[in-house]
């Protein structure tokens, strides 16, 4: 299992204080089946709220985000990082999204660019508490892959959330979760393994159960 970073583990620390702040609100968009391709009629967070080269790591341009879309159908919530660089698979570039459902709990993603492993991790309090690879899972029903946006190939990496594993609300009410989404390089050889490149602001994702 690949140990989560110090710069993570702090992103997840800061949950609380990022829920105590006024949160810019964002409208996830209704669809019939996340599976497909769509036009959100608004971004989650706009190329003009993640300036292009704006990323840590130059050496490693896919790790420049451009912006976060967003949709949902009845049994899934979808999240897209949208890159400025389609994505190689050459290097151990790793895509992450957290998602806070409460002052005291949330969950990060993360997508492994070169070995396409999907791991979830949970938190409580700030402090990691357990984890999954989920591309390893047969029956898991989150998963995440890297797919082409506005006609480039490999500039979108896609999260797919089981609402009905993650959520116990009623179906049909409307609901958020604070959402971020960053980037960073996997080092083995690093003390804190992660290093990280690019991170967006933090906002609250509305949707229906």
């Amino acid at each position: 299992m690949k140990r989560l970073s110090l710069g993570l583990l702090l992103l997840v620390a800061a949950t609380n204080f990022a829920i105590a702040q006024q949160n810019p609100q964002r409208n996830s968009m209704e669809v019939k089946d996340v599976g497909n391709a769509y036009n959100p009629k608004e971004w989650i967070i706009s190329e003009k709220e993640e300036p292009k080269n704006d990323h840590e790591l130059k050496k490693y341009p896919e790790t420049d985000i451009k912006g976060v879309i967003s949709c949902y159908d009845e049994n899934y919530l979808r999240v897209d990082i949208l890159l400025h660089n389609p994505v190689t698979g050459k290097y151990p570039t790793v895509f992450a999204i957290r998602l806070e459902y409460s002052d005291d709990y949330s969950e990060v993603y993360l997508y492994f660019a070169d070995t396409k492993e999907f791991y979830i991790y949970y938190f409580e309090n700030g402090e990691l508490t357990d984890s999954e690879c989920l591309s390893d899972k047969e029956d898991a029903t989150d998963f995440a892959e890297i797919t082409s946006s506005a006609g480039k190939n490999n500039t979108d990496v896609i999260f797919i959330i089981n609402k009905d594993v993650h959520l116990t609300n009623e179906k049909g009410s409307k609901i958020y979760l604070t959402l971020t989404a960053a980037t960073s390089l996997y080092d083995e050889d690093s003390e804190d393994k992660f290093i990280p490149s690019d991170e967006t602001i933090s906002v609250d994702l509305y949707f229906k159960m």
